[in-house]
C-alpha cells in the first residue's frame, strides 16, 4: 500500500537510501515489484550508499538502465570520485541487456574517466539509448570505434567535449534518433559518413557551438529522416563565406533552422514539408522558400534590419503577392506564415531597455529638445507624449521596428481593402464608412463608397421624417423617443458618441424634446430601465443586428415589440420598429417593414461599426444628420491623416509604437484612460469592456490574443487591460493605485474649451479651470514623483515619510483636444482606432476577429436548454461539472412558475 503510485515508490526509496534503513524498509518486497521501484531511483542514490544489502544488490543489477547525473562542482571528502562511481556502476550491473547508459556530468570535471572503456563495456551489452554529457571544462574525448557499429543503439545524444571521429566503418542499423550537442567535429567526412550510414534515422537535432570550425559545409543527406533542427548562433563577427548548411531530405516533415552565424543556406529535395520555423540573420533566398512550398505552417523569424534591407522584392512580393509558387500555396491552400520581427527585436534591444530603466523621468523631463521632439500636433489637436519612458533614440528604435514589421504595407493593404482579416477571409474597412462621396475604396474590385452613401443618404431621409413629424406612430402622434437595441459595439460605440454629444451646446438645441436610449442587457431590468416613463405611442425602436441572430438582441427585440403590440396591436411593428440588418427575411419575421432595414456589410467589425447605420441611425435620429455628419468628417480627417502623415509625425502610429512599448519591452500589462472631461464619461467604457476590472472592448476584443495571424503561439505579451474613470472623480478612486501601486501608463485627455462654461463671481478660476488644473498637475506628479528629502526638507515627521514617498517615474502623455464638438469626438474616436491597428500590426496579430468571445457563447446555449428542460419538465441538471451543477440546482431550487416579463405584467408560460 506504501508503494501506491510511481512517485511513492521513487520518494520513498531515495529516501529510504539517503536514510540506510533501506533493509527494513523493502523486506517485504517480491524481488519483480522490487525491479519495477529500482526503475524510478536515481542510479547515483544506490551507487552512494555502497550497496547497503546483498539481496538490494542482486536486485539492482537486474535494472536495465545505468543513469547517473550529477551537477556539484566540490565533491565531499567522505564521497568516493566519480570515476569510482562510474565504474563500480558498471561492475556491480550484470543485466544481460542494457536498455539505456546515461551520464551527465554538468559540472564535475573528472580527469580519470576512461570514457572510450565505460561505453565500450555498455555496447558489448547490447546498449539501445546512449546519452553521454561532459563538462566544459572536460578535455576533448573520443567515443570507441565500437560504438559506431553497434547494431542495437537506437538513440544517442552527445554533449560538449565529446569528438566525433567516426571510422569508415560506421553502421548504426537501428538508429533513429540523434542529438548532436556541441561536439567536437574532426572533420566534413566524420559528419558524412556518420549520417550516411543511418539507414533509419528520424530525428536529428543539432547545436554548433562558437568554437566549431573544423566543418566549413554541414551536409546531411538523409533520406529517412522526417525531423531536423538545427540551432548555430555563432557571433556574426565569427562568420565566414565559406561555410554554409546544406539539406537534402526528401521525406523531411518538420524543419527548425535558428541560424544567426550569417552562415549561407541550401536547401533542395524538401517534397514533405509540413512545418518550417527558419529564424536567420542570412536572409533565405526564393530557392529555399521554394522547396518548403509543401509547408502549412512557415514562421519566419528575420531581424528587423534584415526585413527592412530586403524588403520586398525577396519577401514581401513572393509571399503577399503571390507570385508562384505562392499562388497555390497562399491562394488555394490557405497557408499560414509568420513573420516574428519582434522577437527578434526584443532580444536585440536588452541593452536599452536596461538603459531605460536606469533612467529616471525626472532626467528626462530636464531635455527639453527631447520634450520639444516629442510633441505632435494636427488641427488643434496637442499630443505630448514627452512622460513616456522613452528617449529619441527610443522612437528611431521604434519607427524601425514599424518599418521592419512593413506597418506601411499593412496600412495601405487595410485602405486598399484586402482581406486583413485573414480568420474571416474580410477587408477591414470602416474607413469608408466616413469616406467623402468621391472617394474611391474597393472592397474585392468594387468601390464600396456610392453604397455607404446610399446608406447613409437613406438614414438621412428617415431620420428627417422622424424629427419633422411627417413620419408619425401608429396613433398618429410624432415619434420623439427611440431605444436602440444592441449589444457589443452595436452599443458601446453609439452610447460613447451619444453621451459625449449630449452637453455639447449645437447638438444638445438639436436634440430638444427628444429622448435616445440603449439597450443591450438581456437583464429585465435593462428593459425595465430603458422603458420606464415613454410611452409606446411616441417610441420608436431600432434593432441593430447584422444576422437578426444574436441571442441577447433578438430576445430584447422581441421583448419590445411584445410591449408595442400589447399597447397599440400587431400591425404597430410596422410604425414604431425599425432595424439595422442585412437579413431582410428575419427582419420581416419580426414584423419590421424591410423596406425600413438599413444596411452594414461584412467588412465593418463590430466594435468598428459606430460610423455604419449601427450608429448612425440612432444619433441621427436624436441629433439630426447634420450634426452626425460632422462627426463622420472628423473621423475623416484622422483616416486621412494616418494614411499619410510621415510616422514620426503620425499621431496614431505614435500611440501605437509607444503601447507596444509599454507593453511587450517595458512589461506594463494595463493602461488608464482619464479623460478631463464628464462627456467622455463612456469613452473608456467603448475602448472597455465590463468586467472585474473593465477590460477593453475596441483594444482587449482587437488584441487580446497568444497567437499570431498565421495561429502560431506568440513569443511576448500582447493586448493590454484598459480602465478609467473621468477626472477627477478617478483621482478619489484608484489614483492611489497609479501614484504608490502598480506601475501604470496613463492617458489624459482634456479640452481647452469646456460644453458648458461655468464662472462664479469670486472663485479664483472657473469650473473648467479648476478641473484642467488637475489635468495638467497628475501628469507631472506620476513622472516626478516626492523623494524622502524633499519630505523632510517640509518638516514631515520621520514616521510618515515611507507613507509620502512618491517614487515617480510613472509613464503617462497627454492628449488636448481645442473642444468637445460632433467633430473633434469622431477624431478621438479614430485615433484610438487606429492606435488598436498599428499595435495589432506590429504585433503580427488580427486585431478584426474575435473568437475569444464565441466559447462561452456555445456554452450558454447548452445552459440555456438545460433550464428550459428543468422549467418545463423538473429535469435535473446533466452534463455539467460538478460545480456547474451544484449551480444550477440552487439557482433551481426555488419553484416558481416560469414566466415571461411583458412590461407591466406577467403571462404564465404556455
Amino acid at each position: 500500500m506504501i508503494y501506491a503510485t510511481e512517485k511513492t515508490q521513487e520518494v520513498i526509496i531515495s529516501q529510504s537510501v539517503r536514510e540506510r534503513n533501506c533493509e527494513d524498509r523493502i523486506s517485504a518486497l517480491p524481488d519483480d515489484l522490487l525491479v519495477k521501484i529500482l526503475l524510478f531511483v536515481p542510479t547515483k542514490n544506490i551507487v552512494t550508499t555502497v550497496i547497503l544489502s546483498k539481496r538490494w544488490r542482486t536486485i539492482w543489477t537486474e535494472v536495465p538502465r545505468l543513469e547517473y547525473e550529477d551537477i556539484v562542482s566540490n565533491i565531499n571528502s567522505e564521497q568516493k570520485s566519480v570515476w569510482w562511481f562510474l565504474e563500480k556502476s558498471l561492475q556491480l550491473h550484470k543485466a544481460p541487456i542494457l536498455e539505456s547508459l546515461c551520464i551527465q556530468l554538468k559540472e564535475i570535471c573528472p580527469t580519470n574517466v576512461d570514457v572510450a572503456k565505460l561505453v565500450a563495456q555498455a555496447v558489448d551489452r547490447s546498449l539501445r539509448r546512449l546519452l553521454f554529457h561532459l563538462s566544459w571544462l572536460a578535455k576533448p574525448t573520443s567515443m570507441p570505434n565500437r560504438l559506431y557499429t553497434c547494431e542495437t543503439l537506437t538513440e544517442m545524444e552527445l554533449f560538449n567535449k565529446i569528438i566525433l571521429d567516426v571510422p569508415p566503418s560506421v553502421c548504426l542499423p537501428s538508429l533513429a534518433k540523434l542529438f548532436l550537442f556541441c561536439v567536437v567535429y574532426k572533420d566534413d567526412v566524420s559528419l558524412v559518413r556518420l549520417l550516411s550510414n543511418c539507414p533509419v534515422l528520424r530525428i536529428l537535432l543539432v547545436i554548433r557551438s562558437e568554437e566549431d570550425g573544423n566543418v566549413k559545409k554541414y551536409t546531411v543527406k538523409v533520406p529517412s529522416l522526417e525531423e531536423f533542427t538545427y540551432l548555430y548562433k555563432r557571433p556574426l563577427s565569427l562568420a565566414e563565406n565559406t561555410r554554409s548548411l546544406v539539406l537534402d531530405c526528401p521525406a523531411l516533415t518538420k524543419l527548425s533552422i535558428n541560424d544567426h552565424s550569417g552562415d549561407s543556406c541550401s536547401i533542395g529535395n524538401m517534397p514533405s514539408i509540413v512545418r518550417a520555423e527558419l529564424s536567420t540573420f542570412c536572409y533565405p533566398d526564393k530557392k529555399i522558400l521554394r522547396h518548403i512550398s509543401s509547408a502549412t505552417s512557415l514562421s519566419l523569424t528575420l531581424t528587423e534590419e534584415l526585413v527592412v534591407m530586403c524588403r520586398p522584392d525577396n519577401f514581401s512580393q513572393l509571399l503577399a503577392r503571390n507570385k508562384s509558387p505562392w499562388q497555390r500555396l497562399w491562394g488555394k491552400r490557405a497557408r499560414r506564415v509568420s513573420l516574428n520581427i519582434l522577437s527578434s527585436l526584443l532580444n536585440r534591444t536588452a541593452g536599452h531597455v536596461e538603459d531605460i530603466n536606469k533612467t529616471h523621468l525626472r532626467d528626462l523631463m530636464s531635455d527639453a529638445h527631447r520634450c520639444e521632439s516629442m510633441m505632435l500636433e494636427f488641427e488643434g489637436l496637442l499630443l505630448d507624449y514627452s512622460r513616456q519612458r522613452a528617449t529619441v533614440e527610443t522612437m528611431d528604435k521604434l519607427l524601425n521596428l514599424a518599418k521592419a514589421a512593413q506597418l506601411p504595407e499593412k496600412i495601405s493593404r487595410m485602405f486598399n481593402g484586402e482581406h486583413i482579416n485573414s480568420t474571416e477571409n474580410r477587408s477591414v474597412l470602416h474607413v469608408a464608412l466616413r469616406a467623402p462621396k468621391d472617394a474611391v475604396i474597393k472592397a474585392d474590385g468594387k468601390n464600396v463608397v456610392p453604397e455607404v452613401w446610399n446608406v447613409l443618404d437613406k438614414i438621412k431621409d428617415f431620420s428627417d421624417k422622424i424629427r419633422s413629424g411627417s413620419w408619425v406612430g401608429a396613433t398618429g402622434k410624432p415619434l420623439k423617443d427611440v431605444i436602440a437595441i444592441g449589444i457589443g459595439g452595436s452599443f458601446l460605440g453609439p452610447l460613447f458618441v451619444h453621451t459625449a454629444l449630449q452637453t455639447d451646446p449645437e447638438s444638445a438645441e438639436c436634440a430638444k424634446g427628444r429622448q435616445l436610449r440603449f439597450l443591450a442587457n438581456i437583464d429585465p431590468v435593462d428593459v425595465a430601465r430603458n422603458i420606464s416613463g415613454l410611452n409606446p405611442e411616441t417610441t420608436l425602436v431600432v434593432v441593430v443586428s447584422k444576422t437578426f441572430t444574436t441571442a441577447e438582441t433578438m430576445l430584447n427585440a422581441r421583448t419590445l415589440r411584445n410591449w408595442i403590440t400589447t399597447a397599440l396591436g400587431a400591425p404597430a411593428v410596422a410604425k414604431h420598429m425599425v432595424a439595422v440588418s442585412t437579413n431582410l427575411a428575419l427582419v420581416e419575421k419580426l414584423g419590421i417593414d424591410p423596406n425600413n432595414a438599413f444596411a452594414f456589410w461584412d467588412w465593418v467589425g463590430g466594435r468598428y461599426s459606430v460610423c455604419s447605420a449601427v450608429g448612425v441611425l440612432p444619433l441621427s435620429l436624436q441629433y439630426g444628420f447634420s450634426v452626425v455628419e460632422k462627426f463622420l468628417k472628423g473621423a475623416s480627417s484622422i483616416d486621412q491623416h494616418f494614411q499619410s502623415t510621415p510616422f514620426e509625425k503620425n499621431i496614431p502610429v505614435i500611440l501605437g509604437l509607444l503601447s507596444v512599448w509599454n507593453v511587450s519591452f517595458l512589461g506594463y500589462p494595463a493602461r488608464a484612460i482619464l479623460p478631463y472631461s464628464q462627456a467622455l464619461e463612456k469613452f473608456a467604457p467603448h475602448i472597455q469592456q465590463a468586467c472585474e476590472l473593465s477590460l477593453s472592448f475596441v483594444s482587449m476584443e482587437s488584441n487580446g490574443k497568444g497567437v499570431s495571424i498565421d495561429g502560431l503561439p506568440l513569443p511576448f505579451e500582447t493586448g493590454e487591460i484598459d480602465f478609467g474613470e473621468p477626472g477627477t472623480n478617478g483621482q478619489h478612486s484608484f489614483y492611489q493605485l497609479i501614484h504608490q501601486g502598480r506601475v501604470i501608463p496613463c492617458d489624459f485627455i482634456g479640452t481647452v474649451k469646456s460644453q458648458q462654461p461655468v464662472y462664479l463671481e469670486g472663485e479664483v478660476v472657473s469650473n473648467h479651470d479648476e478641473l484642467m488644473s488637475n489635468f495638467f498637475a497628475q501628469p507631472d506628479a506620476l513622472a516626478y514623483g516626492k523623494t524622502p528629502e524633499q519630505l523632510q526638507k517640509e518638516n514631515v515627521s520621520e514616521n510618515l515619510i515611507p507613507h509620502k514617498t512618491f517614487s515617480g517615474n510613472r509613464p503617462s502623455l497627454s492628449l488636448l483636444l481645442p473642444e468637445l464638438s460632433a467633430y473633434n469626438v469622431g477624431q478621438l474616436l479614430a485615433i484610438y482606432e487606429h492606435r488598436v491597428a498599428v499595435q495589432g500590426f506590429v504585433w503580427g496579430i488580427n486585431s478584426f476577429d474575435q473568437w475569444g468571445v464565441e466559447l462561452g457563447k456555445v456554452l450558454a446555449t447548452q445552459v440555456r436548454k438545460q433550464l428550459h428542460s428543468s422549467r418545463t419538465q423538473g429535469a435535473a441538471p446533466e452534463g455539467f461539472n460538478y460545480s456547474t451543477t451544484t449551480l444550477l440546482k440552487r439557482y433551481l431550487e426555488v419553484n416558481i412558475a416560469f414566466s415571461v416579463v411583458v412590461i407591466g405584467f406577467c403571462t404564465p408560460f404556455d
